[in-house]
């Protein structure tokens, strides 16, 4: 199944978190819709891409399909939109590149009452006990509503954290050397890295790296690496013809059987379970009498 022949429940989803606890999600990890992912309170780090964004109340973090992103901090009270651009009309759908572009943002006070009654009403009618059909077709007005909102007043967009070229000891300046290790990996994973690599590119040690990056990232560079060359394999086996020797090659893989098996390993099926099928004759079926 292509990514764009979505179940009737699949396209857009609300959902209402408050926690005490420090960490929730705070490994990398990627969701194959949109999220708008609003804070109503508390103070949250969320890691989009390769950067890190300092959210706090009234801020808005908007992650794309198959994006790496990790979110951590305090108490937190927060509310999800999912959705696919499936539910949006041409210009929403543009408006929503924008918002992609600037990744977070401090929600302006015009509309910002009426935006955290959208998102609330969202969350109740998630949690109603109407029809799919009716929770989906409410969720996607409401996701339309909360955009139209959006687009009709100004937000500042959040600055990313730092990720200076001087790494110093403090936890901050910590964060921000391996936000830039991350970084080297996210445009380089289809090369060949090792950790002699990165320890030789940025000055650093491997029992330091891997302390630090598994103390930020909350996993281990090796794990990271793989994880962003199976999200960019996903990504290239739902959009595009590519086989999937080709894929494994621009992902990084050492070899297509390789790919196949690690792939199979962490995804739970076969690459080809995913691949968009190459255009070509319809196989001809036979009738049988009834």
């Amino acid at each position: 199944m292509d990514n764009f022949e979505y179940a009737l429940e699949n396209y857009c989803s609300a959902e209402y978190m408050e926690d005490s606890k420090r960490n929730v999600h705070p490994t990398p990890h990627t969701h194959e819709k949109y999220e708008m992912y609003f804070l109503h309170s508390g103070n949250r780090d969320v890691f989009i891409d390769n950067e890190m964004f300092s959210l706090t109340e009234n801020c808005l973090a908007i992650i794309p399909p198959l994006c790496y992103h990790k979110v951590e901090g305090g108490a937190f009270q927060r509310t999800n939109l999912s959705f696919h651009k499936i539910i949006l009309s041409k210009s929403q759908s543009a408006y929503v590149d924008t918002l992609v572009e600037d990744k977070a943002l401090i929600i302006g006070e015009k509309y910002l009452s009426l935006i955290r009654t959208l998102l609330n009403e969202a969350c109740e009618v998630k949690a109603s006990s109407v029809s799919i059909e009716l929770k989906n077709e409410r969720i996607a007005q409401i996701t339309r509503t909360v955009l139209l909102f959006l687009s009709m007043q100004s937000n500042k967009p959040i600055p990313p954290a730092s990720t200076g070229k001087k790494p110093q000891r403090d936890r901050k300046n910590t964060s921000s050397e391996m936000l830039r290790i991350a970084q080297y990996i996210n445009n380089n994973y289809m090369h060949k890295i090792t950790l002699d690599d990165i320890c030789k590119k940025f000055l650093i040690s491997k029992t330091a790296l891997n302390v630090k990056f598994r103390d930020v990232m909350q996993t281990t560079v090796v794990d990271y690496l793989l994880g962003v060359r199976l999200n960019r394999a996903v990504y290239l086996l739902n959009h595009t013809r590519r086989s999937v020797e080709e894929i494994s090659q621009a992902c990084g893989f050492s070899s297509a059987n390789y790919f196949g098996l690690i792939f199979k390993k962490k995804m739970g099926r076969p690459p080809s379970s995913f691949h968009r099928r190459k255009p070509g004759k319809r196989k001809k079926t036979t009738k049988t009498a009834n």
